[in-house]
């Protein structure tokens, strides 16, 4: 079921993914489903996220390279 967010995640961020298998992202390959992903490719962007996420209360969290990560 889609977040109550996501449609208006995805007009901000046309390239999110929504429900994406964070084993795609790691690297022992394991994870479930992430609400959404985002790659951010400047700061503006994460100014953005950081502002829509913090007036609906949505957690961030922000991920590297996904080496040693159990998702």
């Amino acid at each position: 079921m889609p977040s109550p967010w996501a449609e208006e995640l995805r007009k901000l961020f046309p390239h999110a993914r929504l429900d994406e298998p964070m084993s795609r992202h790691t690297t022992f390959h394991i994870g479930g489903p992430a609400d959404a992903l985002l790659a951010l490719h400047d700061e503006e962007q994460a100014c953005r996220l950081y502002r829509f996420a913090a007036e609906r209360g949505i957690a961030v969290f922000l991920l590297g390279r996904g080496s040693n990560l159990l998702v």
